[in-house]
């Protein structure tokens, strides 16, 4: 577990914010979650039922060919009852599924409840052939909508990379609801809340 001890704080790391991101936040899912540069847009469909697809959001970089980070985000729409159906248990062996069985050779979990939300974590490092690899999945789930990603690393240790990935994972979050926006709008007399936080006098 010492690699991971090491490895988790890079994910913390408050990071500068790249030229022209790409902020996926489609209509529908209550979470976002911004890219240094717009990822593809594809579809996946259930093997069983061709017929049921979802959006598969996909994002790759390269860096200086030893090193390689991917990552994978889907949001679907909720059924009433997923909010208090999955639990914090319910949603780590749900992303140890989704990790798949022998891929890690080490993993931790984690779970935070949120206002509006519930959000579900595994951290693990494994080997991907002779490759050092480095994964995190999280699941979120709202009112209306679940989210999911996976990210991974595999290769070389390059700081550009393990950055990227820190600040990519730093910026899921959940989408404040417009009447939230307009709440606040009216508190602080009629302005947005970053222009009423530039308009506050300085100390």
């Amino acid at each position: 577990m010492k690699w991971l001890k090491l490895a988790f704080p890079l994910m913390l790391l408050t990071l500068p914010a790249a030229a022209e991101p790409y902020t996926y936040s489609p209509e529908g899912c209550e979470f976002t979650i911004t890219f240094p540069s717009e990822p593809l847009l594809g579809k996946k469909c259930n093997p069983d039922e061709p017929s049921q697809c979802h959006e598969v959001l996909s994002f790759t970089k390269v860096f200086d060919v030893t090193a390689t980070l991917k990552i994978d985000v889907v949001c679907n729409p909720a059924t009433p009852d997923m909010y208090e159906r999955y639990s914090g248990d319910v949603m780590k062996t749900t992303l140890i599924a989704m990790a798949g069985r022998g891929k890690l050779e080490e993993m931790e979990t984690g779970y935070n409840e949120h206002p509006n939300a519930k959000m579900a974590f595994l951290l693990g490092y494994g080997k991907n052939g002779e490759q050092d690899l480095i994964y995190n999945g999280q699941l979120w789930i709202g009112k209306k909508s679940i989210f999911s990603m996976e990210a991974d690393i595999t290769g070389d240790y390059i700081t550009g990379a393990d950055e990227m990935f820190a600040t990519i994972l730093q910026s899921v979050n959940y989408k404040t609801p417009p009447a939230a926006v307009e709440a606040e709008t009216s508190e602080k007399g009629g302005k947005k809340p970053e222009e009423a936080k530039e308009a506050a006098p300085k100390e």
